[in-house]
């Protein structure tokens, strides 16, 4: 039985990360380690896990000196990690008792290393842990077990939207991932964290979707991906993708583009008209306007280039 990390980055969630902590130990698979990984401004989360760490020895927990931010405490929780493979827990999230040996058993079975990535539907709960009607982000994409070529897998959650999940919802094989977690074609991205690290793995081999709800994503009011500046980072992070997809054989074809360019422009339309914003952050948005301009008309150069 391989060795898998379960890495809980946590910021000021005491009662959340309580929570996800409890799922994490009550995993049926045993040959686990929990790395939990605090950049906290107080010491709640350090006073409550001493009691577990004295009855749990394969926790592991460290606590970061200054604050480093959401995307390097992913990095750095990743780095400190001992196993073969890998599954982040957010600390608003629920695993499901038998995820990680559900999950695992696909990659024991694929002796021919040809499987990157392990995923599944995930239901959404509130902030009291009932349960929210599926909306189509979480929406089962698959009735049934589906294997999934690697390359379209990846093409798909960019120009459609995440439907592979968050850091929470897969499992992966920690040497698949060579650049570290949430970089992409170069960049550390700051809201799509777990897109950058998907389309890596991607990259490497395909995708097993599971049909059943092995982990819960947590919306509550204070979701990180409410935040108007993680709002703006999106943007950012989905015109990068744009134009470096491409040299990574992603959204090679035209209407794949397309999608992928329409429904980055509808989000940037939907926040300009929507939010009440800073002068700062108008500019930013008007400035990823005309990033957005520059990558339609250089599709529309490159698509009249294929019919010449």
């Amino acid at each position: 039985m391989p060795l898998v990390s379960i890495i809980i980055p946590t910021y000021n969630r005491l009662n959340y990360f309580q929570q996800a902590l409890k799922s994490a130990l009550a995993q049926t698979y045993r040959n686990i380690e929990i790395v939990v990984v605090d950049d906290s401004t107080n010491y709640e989360t350090y006073n409550l896990i001493q009691h577990y760490l004295v009855k749990y020895p394969y926790i592991r927990y460290y606590r970061n000196k200054t604050n480093i931010g959401g995307a390097l405490n992913f990095i750095r929780g990743f780095e400190y990690s001992n196993g073969e493979y890998v599954n982040f827990l957010m600390d608003d999230d629920i695993f499901h008792p038998e995820k990680i040996e559900t999950m695992i058993a696909y990659f024991l079975n694929d002796t021919n290393n040809e499987i990157s990535l392990v995923t599944s539907y995930r239901p959404f709960i509130d902030e009291n842990g009932n349960n929210i009607p599926d909306n189509i982000y979480n929406q089962k994409r698959f009735n049934e077990i589906t294997l999934v070529n690697g390359i379209k897998a990846a093409s798909s959650i960019i120009s459609e939207f995440n439907w592979i999940g968050e850091p929470t919802t897969p499992l992966f094989r920690k040497k698949d991932l060579l650049e570290p977690f949430g970089v992409f074609s170069g960049r550390l991205y700051r809201s799509g964290v777990d897109i950058a690290a998907w389309l890596h793995l991607l990259s490497k081999g395909n995708l097993v979707y599971i049909p059943l709800p092995l982990s819960n994503l947590r919306i509550h009011s204070n979701n990180i991906s409410k935040d108007k500046n993680m709002l703006l980072y999106a943007v950012q992070d989905l015109i990068h993708l744009l134009f470096h997809c491409r040299q990574h054989k992603y959204l090679l074809e035209p209407s794949e583009y397309q999608k992928g360019l329409k429904n980055t422009s509808h989000f940037h339309s939907v926040l300009s008209t929507q939010l009440s914003l800073t002068t700062n952050q108008k500019m930013k948005l008007n400035y990823y306007s005309l990033l957005l301009l520059k990558l339609s008309k250089e599709f529309k150069q490159d698509f009249s280039s294929l019919h010449t």
